[in-house]
């Protein structure tokens, strides 16, 4: 639950609770989960128990709805066991919930796009939140914009367009890059594990686009603020900025040697294992998904290394949770059982969940496994 809230995911959670009769009267009845309601409030967006039968659909509906309002998020419905149990007459409205599009300021959209016109050396800065954003993203490459992703953001540009840094966003050699650019976030928490725990020399000045309000000024502080949705600020920035902002010659080969650097100090630091990674890349081609355990290895080439060419690829342990590859990589294969699905684990973190390796037996998940093997659990030592 903790991961999907991480991770924005919309999801719909349904739990159980004891008879309404007995509920929240403290005497001890059996599997009664006291205060239920309220632990389910501290880690998801929204958590609702529905009270009677005449409210149980409207309370889902409504659960639904702030799933999928942005930013997305889980939310938890409790049913007590005697509603669960009750019959009811079929609904006439069956009607999915009205679910708001995100509006944004378009006065400050039109600001945005007058100080960077200005610009010479603008970079994206792409979160998770651009997830839906490629073809507005691709706009901004074409007028000559950058791009640097966090893990979560990977693929929205594919890995392999020289436009992008793809997910090499702490390596010095484009820290020293960022000196010379002008950064607009977008759809990013800007995560401590990405920053150097904030330490991370950004650009300045720095813009913020998410469609989370509260965003504004979290972590690194910004000269401007866009609250909406990604797609659509970036979209009407591409039309504004069309024909009108002119990037300096030297930007796209400057972006290009800082990757250069970095992707050879990581494979440099990675000896043998460099082989690996590109018989990988080779077999994987470019439709796939790349699922990852919090294991060394991922968080060394993992994360940024193998390249990915669509943002629903990179699937991976978003929380930091150990033992989340196997059933990430199973989900991963039912989603979609014509791409290849390799998933990346160590042996610390595959022994915690080893058995749903029958779970992927019974549901014949075609799935590779990559198994790096420490003998011990290789991150709690790190630490």
């Amino acid at each position: 639950m903790v991961e999907a809230l991480t991770a924005d995911t919309a999801l719909l959670h349904i739990t159980g609770q004891i008879e309404t009769e007995y509920l929240d009267q403290d005497l001890a009845y059996i599997h009664e989960a006291p205060d239920q309601l309220s632990m389910l409030q501290s880690i998801l967006k929204a958590a609702f128990r529905v009270r009677t039968v005449d409210t149980a659909l409207p309370t889902i509906r409504e659960a639904v709805r702030i799933a999928l309002t942005m930013p997305a998020g889980p939310v938890s419905v409790e049913i007590p066991i005697d509603i669960q149990a009750a019959e009811i007459d079929w609904p006439a409205d069956m009607a999915a919930s009205h679910v708001g599009t995100l509006t944004h300021d378009a006065q400050r959209v039109q600001k945005l796009a007058e100080v960077l016109v200005a610009k010479k050396r603008p970079l994206l800065w792409l979160g998770g939140g651009t997830r839906h954003a490629r073809a507005a993203v691709e706009r901004l490459v074409k007028l000559g914009f950058g791009v640097v992703t966090s893990v979560q953001g990977r693929g929205v540009l594919p890995e392999d367009h020289p436009a992008t840094l793809g997910a090499f966003n702490v390596h010095l050699s484009v820290e020293a890059f960022y000196k010379t650019c002008d950064a607009l976030v977008v759809g990013s928490r800007l995560r401590g594990n990405e920053t150097l725990k904030y330490k991370l020399a950004l650009p300045q000045p720095l813009y913020r686009v998410d469609a989370d309000a509260l965003a504004d000024n979290r972590g690194y502080r910004n000269e401007l603020f866009v609250h909406g949705d990604a797609s659509r600020v970036l979209d009407e920035l591409a039309t504004l900025l069309e024909a009108r902002i002119e990037v300096d010659a030297s930007f796209a080969g400057d972006l290009a040697a800082a990757r250069e650097t970095a992707v050879a100090e990581v494979s440099k630091g990675l000896g043998p294992y460099k082989r690996l990674v590109d018989s990988l890349q080779r077999a994987v081609g470019r439709d796939y998904n790349w699922v990852r355990d919090v294991t060394i290895s991922n968080s060394t080439w993992g994360n940024r290394l193998l390249k990915i060419f669509n943002p629903r690829a990179g699937v991976h342990a978003l929380g930091g949770g150990i033992g989340q590859g196997m059933q990430m990589a199973i989900g991963a294969v039912l989603s979609d059982a014509a791409k290849k699905t390799v998933a990346l684990v160590g042996d610390g973190g595959l022994m915690i969940n080893v058995g749903e390796l029958a779970t992927a037996m019974q549901e014949k998940a075609n799935v590779m496994i990559v198994l790096m093997n420490d003998q011990c659990y290789g991150v709690i030592r790190n630490i």
